[in-house]
């Protein structure tokens, strides 16, 4: 989630092992390496179990034909849907190394042109080569890569 009020409210549920939660804007490097920071330094003092798994899910995109998109929201698309995941993965694969951990990406299939829906479709079409790629390079480390396909 990207705003404090979001992570208050869910944090208030108290759900068991629902563990510190973060807002995280995926387009701000700074946040990125700070959360994946502390989450390195949680897990390895013990004060949070082991990490299993991330959830990428991120994104929210535009409905409008493409000679209308705002071209600086479709840049942070990219950003939130792929940069920012690569960015967290390359910080905490290690923690996921070690539990033999999984990677859930969740994207449309973004196999099939549908007009106004650019924004989401092409960065969603990069998740998913994104997430064939990551099951290739991280089989050898046992780390299962999940794909969902929605919409």
């Amino acid at each position: 989630m990207r705003k404090q009020a979001d992570a208050d409210r869910l944090s208030a549920y108290k759900f068991s092992g629902l563990h510190p939660v973060y807002p995280l804007d995926l387009t701000d490097y700074a946040q990125i390496t700070t959360i994946t920071f502390q989450i390195k330094e949680m897990v390895n003092s013990c004060k949070i179990p082991p990490l299993y798994s991330i959830i990428n899910i991120a994104g929210s995109g535009q409905i409008a034909p493409i000679k209308l998109m705002n071209i600086n929201a479709y840049r942070q698309e990219f950003e939130k849907r792929l940069v920012g995941p690569v960015a967290i993965l390359q910080e905490l694969l290690p923690l996921l190394r070690v539990t033999h951990g999984r990677i859930i990406w969740i994207a449309t299939p973004g196999l099939l042109p549908v007009q106004y829906v650019a924004d989401i479709h092409t960065s969603d079409f990069a998740v998913n080569y994104l997430a064939r790629t990551l099951n290739i390079e991280l089989q050898p480390d046992g780390i299962h890569n999940i794909l969902v396909h929605c919409g």
